[in-house]
């Protein structure tokens, strides 16, 4: 088995991909995990790459600046008004 995939016998599987939206592009995944978002070149293309096929995203990082920590603070705000 490759060192970037791993599969069970009911066909289910788990594959790790590069970062980049191109890289993103080439799967149709169900669930879209990002770890360390903020620390990605190209993390906001490859969630706008993700969404109109995956089912659910979940995006995780450590603390820095960029779009991460953009879209962080917009949910809370919209959290506040709500």
């Amino acid at each position: 088995m490759p060192g970037d995939l791993l599969s069970w016998v009911n066909g289910s599987s788990i594959r790790a991909v590069a970062s980049g939206a191109d890289q993103v592009r080439q799967y149709h995944p169900a669930l879209f995990v990002m770890d360390e978002a903020a620390f990605l070149s190209e993390a906001a293309a490859s969630y706008d790459a993700a969404d109109p096929v995956t089912t659910q995203i979940i995006v995780v990082s450590s603390a820095a600046s960029g779009w991460f920590a953009d879209t962080v603070m917009q949910v809370e705000e919209e959290a506040r008004h709500a």
